[in-house]
């Protein structure tokens, strides 16, 4: 999804969710060894140009309920986002998250 506009993070959400869903599926109607695959997600986030500001944990919870929502379970652990300066604080946070999610 794209940084450019002014969409809202629930938005960016149903987008992401629906982007992951066709894609799995087609993997799926293919017959891919999805233990064999690698998923480089995107962060959730809002457009630029959205007047509502959403703090680290809002972006986290948004990302993690996509991934959960839409990613298979035999998916599960092979998870790499691409690291950029801008975003490393909120990997950190969407990496304590996730820990957070999978120990309970």
């Amino acid at each position: 999804m794209l940084p450019d506009g002014d969409h809202d993070l629930d938005r960016a959400q149903k987008v992401t969710e629906t982007v992951l869903a066709a894609v799995y599926k087609a993997l799926n109607d293919h017959h891919v060894f999805l233990e064999g695959t690698l998923l480089k997600p995107n962060m959730v986030t809002a457009g630029q140009s959205c007047t509502t500001k959403y703090t680290p944990q809002d972006i986290a919870a948004a990302t993690v309920t996509a991934l959960n929502r839409t990613v298979p379970a035999a998916v599960a652990g092979t998870l790499n986002f691409i690291l950029h300066p801008s975003f490393s604080f909120y990997v950190c946070i969407l990496t304590a998250h996730l820990y957070t999610v999978t120990a309970s």
